[in-house]
């Protein structure tokens, strides 16, 4: 073969490679609708035209990077047609799979396949296969299958037409159109950045494999912005104007219970060892649960028995003065709720939306008072047991705990997990009923299942309270763990054998009962995705 034959050969192999990648940057840009759809509207055109442009950006950038690293070292070294659209057939398969694989993982999931979730997955997938889900497995070759022959047909239509195809002028148009979405989708990300206009930054992890352009280092380095205030500004950004608060659910959809009693629930700030052991003397006031676990902070602690949601919501609910979504039902039921605290417990500590309904105890208290729910101080110890006192003799339904752990630590119980033993708070009860009383007992609960299990006796609703509620009953059989759950900037997944915390900015550590970390070892795909969309379950992000 002569030099200007083989030069030819190479020339054509290289503009058939073009004409195969822009065929696949238009299945990428359908299968880029999916993610697409998970986002909707932004809510604003410059959203909207960023998502647009970017996605005719990324996904023309994707196939044409792989060409070039994958396929066109090939054309250079194997000018065999015939080998060229055998693996450029092949690439083209996996690449396409993997990203329809990603996306419908991405609409289910809310994140990315990753190292990770690739690798717990493989392992789930050995236990899975070993049993009845080998028609899965099939299910995944034959989709493989047909997508290897769909590409294979494409490589050779392509190379059969190549001629006509390089007869148009349209290539060169078309490419210069997909360059610039993708310069110009960078080019508004920066300024995005730079100004933390939302609707265009929190579409920075929809696509996959997405790295867009930030304004912090360009500018830092050009002395345009201070590098601090920045990144103060986007945190603050980030935590009141992120989330959109979806509190709650839906309409409640709860019926009256009958033979409802009056009902008690009473929350000190901490409690001493000394106090505990006096508290555990009273007759009929038995532990609620194996493990009881509370907040760091009273106040958030507080939030959290009320609305028995992650502390992350507080802000959202305090902005918006958002009363709790059971109050209005109780009223219906002609079922008066009111708010106490004592003489030592500081008002402002109690949730915004409840501190004009704060009543100093026990003034104005009726024994008979349908549902009350006491803010109490240690310092007020004495006159709290004695109302637990009364209220036990008189067969009311009781719930005592403390919204933060003892300060002394001989409190804690050396048998637990020593992550745990941070948040370790007790939590007592008398006379719920014949489903406590004769039930397999609770093994794990925390400080957001005090008001579902108060409400159990007034109504019972759709879905356990899931509608406006992250605790459950602790009345009903206990659903042990994992359980999540939120303390300031991390979350915490609580295992039988382990304990996962997880920062808000991604990072994740695992923890043996000992308190010793475990490099390397990650929770099970799927406890790390329910725990995920738990915590996330009431709020989305603001388009």
């Amino acid at each position: 073969m002569g030099k200007y034959q083989q030069r030819d050969r190479i020339a054509r192999l290289i503009s058939w490679g073009h004409w195969f990648t822009f065929t696949n940057i238009l299945l990428c840009l359908l299968v880029g609708i999916l993610y697409l759809e998970t986002i909707g509207s932004t809510g604003t055109a410059l959203g909207n035209l960023y998502l647009v442009v970017n996605w005719l950006g990324h996904f023309a950038f994707l196939p044409f990077v792989f060409f070039i690293i994958l396929l066109f070292p090939f054309c250079l070294i194997l000018p065999y047609s015939r080998i060229l659209r055998g693996l450029g057939a092949l690439l083209a398969s996996f690449g396409l799979f993997i990203l329809i694989f990603d996306a419908f993982f991405f609409r289910q999931y809310g994140f990315h396949l990753n190292a990770y979730s690739l690798a717990q997955m493989a392992r789930d997938a050995e236990t899975i296969f070993a049993g009845a889900s080998f028609v899965g497995l099939l299910a995944v070759i034959f989709g493989f299958l047909m997508i290897l022959s769909f590409q294979v047909t494409l490589a050779n239509l392509t190379w059969k037409r190549l001629d006509r195809l390089r007869g148009h002028r349209i290539g060169p148009r078309i490419s210069a159109v997909l360059v610039s979405c993708f310069l110009a989708s960078h080019i508004i990300h920066i300024w995005a950045d730079a100004n933390l206009y939302m609707p265009i930054t929190q579409q920075d992890d929809l696509l996959p494999l997405s790295y867009p352009s930030t304004a912090k280092t360009l500018m830092a380095r050009h002395g345009w912005i201070n590098p601090d205030t920045y990144q103060s500004q986007r945190d603050r950004l980030t935590e009141t104007d992120g989330l959109e608060l979806q509190y709650p659910l839906g309409n409640l959809l709860c019926s009256r219970e009958q033979n409802s009693r009056p009902t008690l629930v009473v929350a000190f700030d901490q409690l001493t060892t000394a106090q505990q052991r006096q508290m555990e003397q009273i007759n009929g006031l038995d532990p609620l649960a194996d493990v009881s676990l509370g907040h760091t902070d009273p106040a958030q602690g507080a939030f959290e028995l009320v609305y028995s949601l992650p502390d992350l919501y507080q802000r959202h609910i305090e902005q918006g003065q958002v009363a709790p979504a059971y109050q209005a039902t109780l009223q219906d039921y002609g079922h008066e709720l009111r708010f106490h605290h004592t003489l030592n417990w500081p008002g402002e500590q109690a949730p915004q939306s409840i501190q004009s309904q704060l009543v100093m105890w026990p003034h104005d208290h009726r024994l008979n008072q349908p549902l009350t729910v006491v803010f109490a101080s240690q310092a007020d110890f004495n006159v709290m047991t004695t109302a637990v006192n009364a209220a036990i003799r008189n067969q009311h339904r009781v719930i005592v705990t403390a919204l933060t752990p003892a300060l002394d630590l001989t409190s804690q119980q050396q048998d637990l997990p020593a992550i745990w033993q941070e948040f370790v708070v007790p939590m007592w009860a008398a006379n719920l009923g014949t489903g406590y009383v004769n039930g397999p007992g609770n093994t794990f609960a925390q400080t957001a299942d005090v008001m579902p299990t108060a409400l159990s006796g007034f109504m019972s609703c759709a879905e356990d309270f899931r509608s406006f509620a992250v605790g459950r009953d602790l009345t009903t059989a206990d659903n042990g763990l994992p359980r999540v759950h939120s303390v300031n900037s991390r979350f915490y997944i609580f295992e039988r054998e382990q304990t996962t915390i997880l920062e808000r900015n991604g990072d994740m550590a695992v923890y043996n009962h000992d308190g010793e970390l475990r490099p390397g070892v990650a929770p099970p795909t799927p406890v790390l995705i329910n725990s995920l969309q738990e915590l996330q379950r009431f709020g989305r992000p603001r388009r």
